[in-house]
C-alpha cells in the first residue's frame, strides 16, 4: 500500500512524494487479514488527514511537515489542505467499499437495479430520479440500517450491500 502526495503550489510549481506505508505477503487477498494487520493503524492516520490535517512545505528545500493545526514554527512555504483519494484495482475498491464476496450482479456505483443498468443507456428517462443515485458513504448507512431494522429483506431491496464501510470518512 502506498501513499501519494501531491503539491501544485502557486508557481503552478509540482512536488510529489510517493511513500510505501504497508506491505504483506499472503497468498490470498481478503479483507479480514488486511483488517488483522494493516488497515486498522492506516485508517486511523487517514482519519487524521481527512479530519484537520494539513502538509506543510516548508522552506525552499519543499521539507514537508504534518500539522493538526494552523501553526508552525518555520517559515511556510506552502499550506495545503488535504484530500484523500482512494486509488487501487476493483477488487480492493470493492473490498473498502464492503462490497468483497457480493454478487457482481450489482453495481458497485450506483443503486440500480442490474436490469435498469445494464438498460440504462436506451432510455434514460424511464428511470425515476430518486434511483438515478450513486452510492454515498450516507446512503451506505442508511440502507444498512434499514437491512438491519428488518425493513429491507429481499436482495432487489439490499442491492448487494454486504456490511459497513471500512473506512467511512473515505467518498467512493
Amino acid at each position: 500500500m502506498s501513499m501519494k502526495v501531491n503539491f501544485q503550489l502557486v508557481e503552478k510549481k509540482t512536488h510529489s512524494y510517493l511513500t510505501q506505508i504497508a506491505s504483506m505477503l499472503f497468498s490470498k487477498d481478503n479483507t479480514e487479514i488486511l483488517k488483522e494487520t494493516v488497515l486498522n493503524p492506516i485508517g486511523e492516520v487517514l482519519h487524521l488527514l481527512v479530519s484537520g490535517g494539513k502538509f506543510i512545505v516548508l522552506d525552499n528545500d519543499y521539507n514537508l511537515q504534518f500539522s493538526l493545526s494552523n501553526t508552525t514554527s518555520r517559515t511556510v512555504h506552502c499550506n495545503c489542505p488535504i484530500q484523500v483519494y482512494l486509488a487501487g484495482d476493483l477488487k480492493f475498491y470493492a473490498q473498502m467499499s464492503v462490497r468483497e464476496d457480493m454478487s457482481s450482479f450489482w453495481c458497485i456505483w450506483c443503486v440500480l437495479h442490474p436490469n435498469t443498468w445494464k438498460t440504462f443507456h436506451e432510455n434514460k428517462d424511464a428511470v425515476p430520479e430518486e434511483e438515478k443515485q450513486m452510492w454515498r458513504v450516507a446512503l451506505h448507512v442508511e440502507m444498512l440500517q434499514k437491512i438491519q431494522d428488518g425493513k429491507l429483506k429481499t436482495p432487489k431491496e439490499k442491492k448487494g450491500l454486504v456490511s459497513k464501510h471500512i473506512w467511512s470518512f473515505i467518498e467512493p
